[in-house]
């Protein structure tokens, strides 16, 4: 479930770029410019989303809550196309992704990144 936590917390071009990362390391090169592609087309969608709503007068808490439930639904479907390429446990005998190193690291940057960068990455420029 690493994919849909990183969507949520960064937006889903990191969760994109982390999805295509899997799917490089386990050799599916089709799955992994479906993830790029479909997390950058994610992020300028809720972009164009959020500053058209901004515009007509919509809550900014409602806009980023929005925004955070795209994304982490858009983390979701990456999660289920990678599921049967991944077997998750190298004693059934499958490819598997490095996934504990992927947690410390979304960890340690959610920690330390402005909130403006974060808002930024989630596609939702509205500020404080």
């Amino acid at each position: 479930m690493l994919l849909p936590y990183v969507a949520m917390m960064f937006g889903s071009a990191i969760a994109g770029l982390a999805a295509f990362y899997n799917a490089i390391v386990i050799r599916r090169f089709g799955l992994a410019f479906l993830s790029l592609f479909l997390g950058f087309a994610t992020w300028f969608g809720c972009l164009l989303g959020v500053l058209s709503a901004k515009d007509a007068g919509v809550d900014t808490v409602l806009l980023l809550i929005g925004a955070r439930v795209l994304h982490f639904l858009v983390g979701c479907v990456f999660y289920f196309l990678m599921r049967p390429h991944l077997s998750g446990s190298t004693f059934l005998g499958g490819r598997t992704a490095p996934v504990r190193a992927s947690y410390f690291v979304a960890l340690a940057i959610g920690w330390y990144l402005p909130f403006r960068v974060l808002l930024l990455l989630l596609g939702a420029p509205i500020g404080k």
